[in-house]
């Protein structure tokens, strides 16, 4: 008996050890320059994007992990004043049937665009593995990225573009 508790106090601690392990190595990520903290300061922006990790983990073995990132360099005529983009990385056995829901992607993307004035994209990627979508503001509408195959290049993607297979 005095085995099985000291295990369960055991791996309690342990969960509780990774859990802020996976705390601290998200707020690392997510030092970001000042322009970036700016979006995460309109209180409309973060509900968006918490309503939208809520969505996406309510009632599915999935956990949304979200980051927000400059794209500027990479994307040189990304959308004015729109330079940002989240991206919500999934993790859990729900993952495929998301990654696999196109109209669910370009919906909860959609909102987010809308209610984060800088952010001009959203990614979609299971953790971890090269799947990813991005779905971003093209002339005006918001429309998945072209999935284009990584030929070996230094061809700098166009806005709209994406490398799907490496």
């Amino acid at each position: 008996m005095g085995i099985i508790k000291v295990t369960n106090k055991l791996f309690t601690m342990h969960k509780l050890i990774t859990t802020g392990l996976i705390a601290l190595d998200t707020i690392m990520l997510l030092v970001l320059p000042l322009q970036t903290q700016e979006v995460k300061a309109n209180s409309s922006c973060t509900a968006t994007v918490s309503a939208a990790q809520n969505r996406i983990e309510t009632r599915r073995n999935v956990r949304v992990i979200t980051r927000i990132s400059d794209v500027s360099e990479l994307y040189p005529d990304h959308p004015t004043a729109r330079p940002h983009e989240y991206e919500l990385l999934l993790e859990g056995a729900a993952s495929e049937s998301i990654m696999n829901s196109p109209k669910f992607i370009k919906s909860i993307a959609a909102k987010i665009i809308t209610n984060c004035n800088s952010v001009g994209s959203v990614t979609f990627g299971v953790n971890q593995t090269g799947w990813s979508y991005s779905v971003g503001l093209i002339q005006g509408k918001v429309q998945f990225f072209e999935c284009l195959d990584y030929d070996g290049s230094d061809r700098k993607l166009n806005w709209g573009e994406q490398y799907c297979s490496l």
